[in-house]
């Protein structure tokens, strides 16, 4: 069996809608984003919105496919300084995301609608606290994500270095993300990306107090 795994083969894919459900399932095995919302009815749609979200603002999709069409890594990426073509069709986008977040919300998918909404709100609200320094920036790492199993046998470097490869041909001179403490992020330190500052989430990993748990980290791909 341990051979078998040895020799499973994994290819690097541009992502599909087909891969839609395994990206969800790679988040939800990896990241509990469903544990804030009571009575929640169906934990998928958590995961599928914030897959949904992620791919809204992202033009830059790579994904880590196994031989049994299974997601098993996943790299999307934005450009922070969009022509107008681009904020058009992000604006569309979210439109599609919203109707369908906000039809879920009313069949009580995310439990009762009270808690759904301000628990997706908070968790926004993180979010945008980490977004505040996007302007300094040409592009973001919107989901960066590889599975248990392949940690640490180089494929999230891999991952990484084809990002990179399509910053620097894209002319984008410096990359950005915020993540938290509960997010393995010394791969980040040891890839070369540089801790820019700290914020507060109330929903992020050890955000019980008022200690700094979110990290901005940034990559400078070209030399200005």
């Amino acid at each position: 069996m341990n051979n078998d795994k040895i020799r499973k083969k994994y290819r690097f894919e541009k992502y599909d809608l087909k891969y839609f459900k395994s990206c969800a399932d790679l988040v939800k095995q990896t990241w509990n984003l469903h544990g804030a919302y009571k009575e929640i009815k169906n934990i998928d749609c958590v995961y599928e919105l914030y897959i949904r979200d992620c791919l809204d603002y992202s033009e830059y999709c790579d994904l880590i496919i196994d031989e049994d069409e299974n997601v098993c890594g996943i790299m999307f990426g934005s450009f922070e300084n969009r022509n107008i073509i681009q904020r058009s069709t992000l604006i569309i986008k979210r439109i599609k995301t919203c109707l369908w977040s906000s039809f879920r919300l009313l069949k009580g998918d995310f439990g009762k609608i009270n808690n759904a909404l301000s628990t997706y709100l908070n968790q926004k609200r993180d979010d945008n606290a980490g977004e505040v320094y996007s302007d300094n920036f040409s592009s973001e790492i919107n989901l960066f994500i590889v599975s248990k199993s392949l940690r640490g046998q180089g494929y999230g470097y891999k991952l990484m270095n084809r990002y990179i490869e399509f910053c620097y041909e894209n002319k984008l001179s410096s990359v950005f993300l915020w993540t938290d403490l509960g997010c393995s992020y010394s791969f980040y330190e040891r890839y070369g990306f540089k801790l820019f500052d700290t914020f507060h989430g109330n929903t992020l990993s050890e955000g019980n107090g008022k200690d700094a748990n979110g990290l901005i980290y940034c990559y400078q791909v070209l030399n200005n």
